[in-house]
């Protein structure tokens, strides 16, 4: 499955880096993220509860960032388990800026 979304926030890309990079707001921007617990830098625990059609549940997984690029991209590793269903999700967060724009986040993602 494909994801793909995109967010222009009205900040310097420097604070929209490390609203995105801070586990708590990353928590709270992550849909279905019940609750994430730093194990490691930059790698996570977490309870998800997502829900895709008729397939509801709650998952628990763990949650990377790699290949930073500060104050432009990362990439986040989302994979985890729950029940008799397994998901792992692969997305590649992108902040761009030009001179006198606001920052775009994108996050086409790939589910499966």
């Amino acid at each position: 499955m494909k994801i793909e979304g995109h967010f222009i926030f009205p900040a310097p890309s420097q604070e929209v880096w490390d609203l995105l990079t801070d586990p708590q707001s990353l928590q709270h921007c992550t849909p279905g993220c019940k609750q994430l617990t730093e194990i490691a830098a930059d790698e996570f625990e977490a309870t998800m509860e997502v829900g895709i059609g008729p397939i509801k549940g709650t998952f628990h997984g763990k949650i990377a960032m790699k290949e930073k690029a500060p104050p432009r991209s990362y990439r986040l590793i989302i994979e985890g388990s729950g029940g008799r269903a397994l998901f792992a999700a692969k997305a590649r967060s992108h902040c761009r800026t030009k001179p006198a724009t606001r920052p775009r986040c994108m996050f086409p993602a790939m589910a499966r």
